[in-house]
């Protein structure tokens, strides 16, 4: 589950929940062990946090993409390509 508000984001996947803002770096908490989030993990355990921070990338930049058209512009002309080539192979088949 992923979320972003104003400069503000967090992942969660299982017992983990990453954190961050655009000022300060991501922090790393076990919410199943620490509900509280007061103990910041990143800084030991760095595959589930490569891992969040990576996820998190991917995802915020398909939510870019749709804000300004991207993803949308793409499968708009994917579909006009195989439409094409549909009617070329009708036509010339």
């Amino acid at each position: 589950m992923m979320f972003q508000f104003k400069n503000q984001y967090a992942v969660i996947d299982n017992d983990f929940k990453l954190y961050g803002t655009e000022e300060t770096p991501p922090q790393l908490y076990n919410i199943a062990e620490d509900n509280a989030e007061a103990h910041d993990l990143s800084s030991q355990q760095q595959s589930p946090l490569s891992n969040l921070i990576s996820r998190y990338n991917i995802w915020n930049q398909s939510v870019q993409n749709s804000a300004l058209g991207g993803d949308y512009w793409y499968i708009t002309n994917l579909h006009r390509e195989i439409q094409s080539s549909l009617n070329h192979e009708i036509h010339s088949g």
